[in-house]
């Protein structure tokens, strides 16, 4: 006979299981076979009882679910294969990173963010050669502040989602600006007509490729440059123009613009501007060593005429005088 529920009477149980299972204790107890006897209403377990031949019955705790159980549990595995499925066949997630490039001055800091597009990511971050502080973060992004970066470096940004790792790269690009900018004129004074230049000179910038210089007269272009860089570090660049002095350029000023055009790398345009100068213009003056020359000559002349004049008056006069004597006596 099987033993009754104390709630009322027990039906014929359609099936049984039996479950074996080895417990040590420090007693050293051997094998308990359990019986458990189910009951299976339309929806759920209603009775499980363990008995056993040396200890009164107990409700079952290992090895054994209802078949809406199992059902659920399947599923969910066949939800999850699926989406697993899903996310290696095509239809990926995606990761970002904000800002998409970056421009910074040497020792500067940066705030980060990197998010995906996977609803559920099992991991994910920065990874970078730099110092970095998480400073907060969700369930699909993370934001981090990247200090003192002192060079050109790549920084990437990761995520898993469904057992696949997906990553974006960030290219930081550090750059010196053009904070200097001289301009010299030579000469400073110059007569109409004649020669002169104009001389910019950056002592030192990175990166050269985005450096333009050019030089103005009030706000007309004169002349522009762009310059190819050679380096990874920082270079000076010059820019020369040779122009020819007219009495208008006594009235404007000389300048230089220095561009620095970063937003290839995810940055702005700087400028920075010389000093304005004033180029003095005169008209021109007769050589002084020709007035020289030609004074010399007019003298010279003066008294070789002086003195062809005053030998004829001499000598006009010392006839007279003979003549005159010679016809006393005769007389």
């Amino acid at each position: 006979m099987r033993p009754r529920d104390s709630r009322g009477p027990q039906r014929t149980l359609p099936f049984d299981c039996r479950q074996r299972e080895t417990k040590s204790s420090s007693s050293g107890s051997g094998d308990c076979e359990e019986k458990c006897y189910h009951a299976l209403s339309t929806l759920f377990w209603t009775t499980c009882r363990c008995f056993s031949s040396a200890s009164s019955p107990q409700p079952c705790r290992k090895g054994i679910t209802s078949p809406f159980d199992r059902r659920r549990n399947r599923f969910r595995e066949r939800k999850h294969l699926a989406q697993r499925h899903t996310a290696g066949s095509g239809e990926v997630f995606e990761v970002h990173t904000y800002p998409e490039q970056l421009a910074v001055k040497p020792g500067e800091s940066q705030f980060i963010n990197c998010s995906t597009s996977c609803a559920q990511p099992e991991a994910g971050g920065l990874e970078t050669i730099l110092a970095k502080t998480l400073l907060k973060s969700g369930a699909q992004w993370k934001a981090y502040l990247v200090s003192n970066i002192s060079q050109d470096t790549i920084i990437y940004c990761y995520f898993t989602c469904f057992g696949e790792q997906r990553l974006t790269s960030l290219n930081v690009s550090v750059f010196y600006p053009p904070t200097q900018v001289l301009l010299k004129l030579q000469p400073t004074w110059v007569a109409v007509g004649r020669p002169f230049t104009i001389k910019c000179h950056v002592p030192a910038v990175k990166p050269l490729e985005s450096l333009t210089l050019m030089l103005l007269r009030g706000q007309e272009v004169l002349h522009n440059q762009t310059f190819w860089g050679t380096t990874d570090g920082t270079q000076g660049a010059t820019a020369t123009h040779n122009s020819t002095a007219h009495r208008e350029d006594g009235l404007h000023n000389f300048s230089c613009q220095a561009i620095l055009d970063l937003r290839s790398l995810g940055g702005k345009i700087i400028h920075s501007v010389s000093e304005p100068q004033m180029l003095k213009v005169y008209e021109p003056r007769p050589d002084n060593q020709m007035v020289v020359i030609i004074s010399v000559v007019s003298v010279l002349l003066f008294l070789f005429v002086t003195s062809i004049l005053l030998c004829f008056v001499l000598g006009q006069h010392w006839r007279q005088r003979r003549m005159g004597t010679y016809g006393v006596q005769g007389a």
